[in-house]
C-alpha cells in the first residue's frame, strides 16, 4: 500500500443510533463487532473522537474511553497527533501482527508468527530502491518531456530508452543490438511470451529449457502453447549434446548465472550452443536476470555478443531496481524486428512511457550504475553471512552458486530430507523452497534448499539464518 497522509478528518462510520443507556459499553461493543465482522478491515482509519462524538450526539470523553478500551484489547492503535487505525480483527491469524497501514514491515517489538522470515528466492531488497534518484529523474522527465511523448508511440518503446539501453547493454553485457532491435516489455513474463509468439511465427512448436529451471517460467511457456523439452544441466551449463538430440529449434538458458543451480556456462558450452543455433537455424533466449550482481569473478559477457542473429537477449530491472516497475526488454535479431513490432502492438500497444523515460534518465546520469555498485556491496556482505553461518554449523553441507546473483543453493547431506528441511524451517518461522520442485523430470537427486538472501530485511537476516539452522537441526534429529 502506498503511504498516504493519515488523517481522520471528515471520515464517516455507520454504527446506528446510540442507545440512551449504557452508551459507553454499547459504543465499545458496536466498534468491536464492526471490526470483527470485517466491515472495518485492518489498516482502516477510524473517525477522530471529536468527529464521531459529533455524529453520534454524545460526549467526546465517551468516544475516547471506547477507543482506549479497544486499544488495550489490541483492536486499534493510536498515537498522539496521529489517527486511530485498526490493527486486529477478522481473519487475523493468532500470533501474527499485520503490517502498518503505511506499508512498513513489522517492527522489532511486534509479534512474529509463521512465515515471518521470507527466504524464498527471486525478490531483491525493496528497501534499497533509489527513491531520491528516481524522484529526481521523474522530476526531470516531467519538466523536459514534450507533450507528444504522452501519446501513442512505437510498439518497441521509447526511442530514448532504447538508445540508452543499446549503449548500456553494450558497455556492461557485451550485447550488440542497435536501438531498432530492442523492444521494451512489461517485465520478463511479457518478453518470454513475446519470444514464444516469435517461435510460433517461425513454425517452432517445441522449446528446450534447462532442467532444473523456474516452475513459473515453464508454466509461461506451456501456456503460450509450446511443448517443453527439458535438458539437463551440469557443472558447465546446459548439456548441448542432449539439446541436439531433442530436435528442438529454440532454447531458453541463463548462461551468466543459471537458476537455480547458480552454474556459469563455460566458454566451451557457449561455443557449442552457438554452433547448435547456426546448424539448425535455431533461436536462443538468453535470460540475463541477475547478471549485475557478481562477487567473486570478473564480468562475463552475454552469449548474444557471440551470435546476435540467433539470440533473443532478455533483461529486466526486476532484480536491479524492483519487480513492481514491470519493465524489461528484449533484443531481437534484425530479421525478426518487424515480427516483434507486430506482436508487441497486439499486447498493449506499448509499455508505460513515463517509467521508460525515468529509467533512461537514471542510466544516462550514472545514477543507475551507482545504485548497482552500492547494492552489490550490500548483497555480497549478506551472501558471506549466510554462507559462513551455514557451513560453520553444518560442515557437510555444500553451498553452490555463490559467485553471483541473489540466491544460493544449499545441498543437504543424506540424513536431512528436503521436505523435512522445508517443514522444520517453517516451524521456526522461515519460509523457503526446496530444489526438487524446480525439476521438470522427477527422479532421485541430491536434496537441497534454494535460499534467497536479499528479500529479508538486513536487521532480520541474522535471526532468519539462526532460525533456519534450528530448523535444519530439527530435520536432522527427526531422521534419526
Amino acid at each position: 500500500m502506498i503511504p498516504v497522509e493519515r488523517t481522520s478528518r471528515g471520515l464517516e462510520l455507520l454504527l446506528g443510533p446510540l442507545p440512551v443507556d449504557h452508551r459507553g459499553r454499547w459504543l465499545e461493543a458496536a466498534l468491536r463487532d464492526t471490526i470483527r465482522s470485517g466491515r472495518l478491515s485492518i489498516g482502516s482509519i477510524l473517525p477522530s473522537s471529536r468527529a464521531l462524538a459529533r455524529d453520534l450526539g454524545c460526549s467526546r470523553s465517551l468516544v475516547v474511553e471506547a477507543y482506549q478500551q479497544l486499544s488495550a484489547e489490541g483492536y486499534v492503535t493510536s498515537r498522539p497527533g496521529s489517527a486511530t487505525f485498526v490493527t486486529g480483527g477478522a481473519g487475523e491469524d493468532e500470533g501474527v501482527r499485520t503490517a502498518h497501514p503505511s506499508g512498513a514491515a513489522p517492527g522489532a517489538g511486534e509479534v512474529r508468527g509463521p512465515g515471518s522470515y521470507d527466504m524464498r528466492p527471486g525478490e531483491p531488497d525493496l528497501s534499497t530502491f533509489p527513491r531520491s534518484a528516481w524522484l529526481a529523474s521523474v522530476r526531470h522527465v516531467m519538466q523536459q518531456a514534450p507533450d507528444g511523448l504522452f501519446g501513442y508511440g512505437d510498439p518497441r518503446g521509447s526511442v530514448d530508452l532504447r538508445t540508452i539501453l543499446s549503449s548500456y547493454l553494450a558497455r556492461v553485457r557485451g550485447v550488440l543490438a542497435p536501438r531498432e532491435q530492442i523492444c521494451v516489455s512489461t517485465g520478463f513474463a511479457q518478453a518470454l511470451r513475446l519470444a514464444c509468439d516469435i517461435f510460433r511465427a517461425k513454425g517452432i512448436r517445441r522449446v528446450a529449457i534447462e532442467d532444473p529451471s523456474h516452475p513459473q517460467m515453464r508454466n509461461l511457456i506451456t501456456r503460450a502453447g509450446m511443448a517443453l523439452m527439458p535438458i539437463p544441466v551440469d557443472e558447465q551449463g546446459i548439456r548441448v549434446d542432449e539439446l541436439a538430440k531433442s530436435g528442438a529449434r529454440a532454447v531458453v538458458v541463463g548462461p551468466a548465472h543459471q537458476y537455480p543451480l547458480g552454474v556459469v556456462m563455460s566458454p566451451q558450452r557457449r561455443a557449442a550452443l552457438v554452433r547448435w543455433a547456426r546448424d539448425r537455424d535455431g533461436l536462443i533466449v538468453e535470460d540475463d536476470y541477475d547478471a549485475e550482481f557478481r562477487y567473486d569473478r570478473a564480468p562475463i559477457g552475454a552469449v548474444q555478443g557471440l551470435a546476435p542473429e540467433y539470440v533473443l537477449h532478455v533483461g529486466t530491472v526486476s532484480k536491479s531496481l524492483a519487480p513492481g516497475l514491470r519493465l524489461g526488454w528484449l533484443s531481437a535479431p534484425s530479421k525478426l524486428v518487424s515480427t516483434v513490432m507486430e506482436i508487441k502492438s497486439t499486447y498493449d500497444i506499448h509499455s508505460p512511457v513515463l517509467d521508460q523515460l525515468t529509467i533512461a534518465h537514471l542510466i544516462e546520469t550514472g545514477r543507475f550504475d551507482r545504485h548497482i555498485r552500492k547494492v552489490r556491496q550490500q548483497y555480497r556482505a549478506r551472501r558471506d553471512t549466510i554462507v559462513e553461518a551455514i557451513t560453520a554449523k553444518f560442515p557437510d553441507v555444500r553451498v553452490r552458486g555463490i559467485s553471483a546473483g541473489i540466491h544460493v543453493l544449499v545441498e543437504l547431506p543424506s540424513d536431512i530430507s528436503e521436505d523435512a528441511a522445508v517443514s522444520c524451517a517453517a516451524a521456526h518461522s522461515v519460509r523457503c523452497v526446496g530444489l526438487a520442485g524446480h525439476y521438470a523430470i522427477p527422479g532421485p537427486r541430491t536434496p537441497g534448499l534454494v535460499l534467497g538472501y536479499t528479500s529479508t530485511a538486513p536487521h532480520s537476516l541474522g535471526p532468519a539464518i539462526r532460525a533456519l539452522l534450528r530448523g535444519l537441526e530439527d530435520a536432522r534429529c527427526a531422521a534419526r
